[in-house]
């Protein structure tokens, strides 16, 4: 990538919103990969996710359409 496209990225990211999770978003992602039968790595990213408010969550491992409160999940390469 060249050196000019690289700042650009950077810029862009440096206004996303991050989730730093927390000792009781742990909790809720082993409450979350109980509920919803999913490996704790995706319990966490779905917990960031209703943290974070977001209404489409892209991931590939889960089924696209499924929902996890106001988002549903959808696969990025279908």
């Amino acid at each position: 990538m060249p050196a000019e496209e690289g700042k650009a990225t950077i810029r862009d990211l440096a206004g996303w919103t991050i989730h730093r999770p927390s000792h009781s978003d742990i909790l809720s992602a082993i409450r979350l990969q109980r509920r919803y039968r999913l490996n704790l790595s995706n319990a966490m990213i779905v917990n960031s996710e209703l943290e974070s408010g977001c209404e489409v969550l892209w991931l590939e491992d889960l089924k696209s359409g499924q929902k996890f409160g106001r988002s549903a999940v959808k696969n990025p390469f279908v």
